[in-house]
């Protein structure tokens, strides 16, 4: 079993690059892993230019994933494949009236990465991901469209697991 916490860049889904966050709990079989992970996507902010007005947009999910595990008892190179099931929030801002939307957050996601075992107990890990949605979402301001989800993102993590006997 293990225990994981990490964090990175996310880009694509929402407006411009921004911060995200990961927290799981893993069971580690000799070339395979579940995992069962959070995702927070950091707030990323959208204008109308000539209005003033705009919006802040988050996500927020729950990860099903599972990974084919590659190499030995110190370096691995996990392929992993799940789905993103969890919340897209955006709140208005510059406006009497802000109001906040909640849409749903569906994705399919792979991921290739590696970690390094620093002991029998921790972990380093670096993953790159891929997430593709069929839901286009769309955020509104003043009744006139201030964005809209992309197909396609792109994410890459660095984080630390405690591995527990």
């Amino acid at each position: 079993m293990a225990l994981g916490l990490g964090g990175g860049l996310a880009g694509g889904i929402l407006p411009r690059v921004g911060g995200s966050l990961t927290a799981g709990v893993g069971l580690l079989l000799p070339r395979v892993r579940a995992d069962l992970e959070g995702l927070w996507l950091t707030r990323r902010r959208a204008s109308l230019v000539d209005q003033g007005a705009g919006g802040d947009l988050r996500v927020g999910a729950v990860r099903p994933l599972v990974c084919r595990r590659f190499g030995g008892p110190i370096w691995t190179a996990p392929i992993c494949g799940g789905l993103e099931l969890g919340v897209l929030v955006g709140h208005g801002f510059g406006v009497t009236a802000p109001r906040t939307q909640r849409h749903l957050w569906l994705g399919g996601l792979a991921s290739a990465g590696g970690s390094w075992s620093a002991r029998p107990w921790l972990a380093v890990r670096l993953r790159a991901e891929l997430v593709v949605s069929p839901l286009r979402r769309e955020f509104t301001v003043l009744d006139r469209s201030l964005f809209t989800t992309r197909p396609v993102g792109g994410r890459l993590h660095l984080g630390i697991e405690f591995r527990l006997p």
